[in-house]
């Protein structure tokens, strides 16, 4: 399936799943990592703001980054999308920590993260310090990729 195929069916499951949540979708990574606009029915998608209702909180990415602190107190993330823009496949860790993780961090929780693929959280996860997110190199401890910045994120915390 093409690349673009998958991202646009990640961002209309991203509105489904989060339905209830403003989510403005003005394009999707293209497999040389540049952004391509959406066009007619799909841009400006639009749905009701969920964080003045249900005390929800949402993280998203202005750019293409490789690690971020969502909340750097305790809390519980709801959910979450990360696109990968790059032709690198990564691992997304979470971490429950307050700062972005140093080498060697253990995560909470390990994604699988393809090369120009998305990965959905469709899970409550309880942080007791912070909700922090990062690409590694490697699985079972993170591993800076390095000077990239490869991943938009969505996270809907509290």
């Amino acid at each position: 399936m093409p690349f673009e195929t998958d991202t646009n069916q990640a961002l209309r499951r991203m509105r489904r799943d989060n339905e209830d949540a403003q989510i403005t979708v003005v394009g999707y990574i293209k497999p040389d990592g540049s952004v391509e606009p959406l066009k007619g029915d799909e841009a400006g998608a639009y749905v009701q703001d969920i964080g003045t209702t249900l005390g929800t909180d949402r993280y998203s990415s202005s750019a293409l980054e490789r690690r971020a602190v969502v909340k750097d107190s305790n809390g519980v993330m709801l959910g979450g999308d990360f696109l990968n823009g790059s032709g690198n496949t990564r691992f997304l860790q979470l971490f429950d920590r307050t700062t972005v993780p140093s080498a060697g961090a253990v995560p909470i929780a390990v994604y699988h993260l393809l090369a120009n693929g998305s990965v959905h959280v469709a899970r409550q996860i309880q942080f007791e310090q912070g909700i922090v997110w990062a690409i590694s190199t490697t699985a079972a401890t993170y591993t800076d990729p390095g000077a990239v910045t490869e991943v938009f994120a969505m996270v809907l915390f509290r």
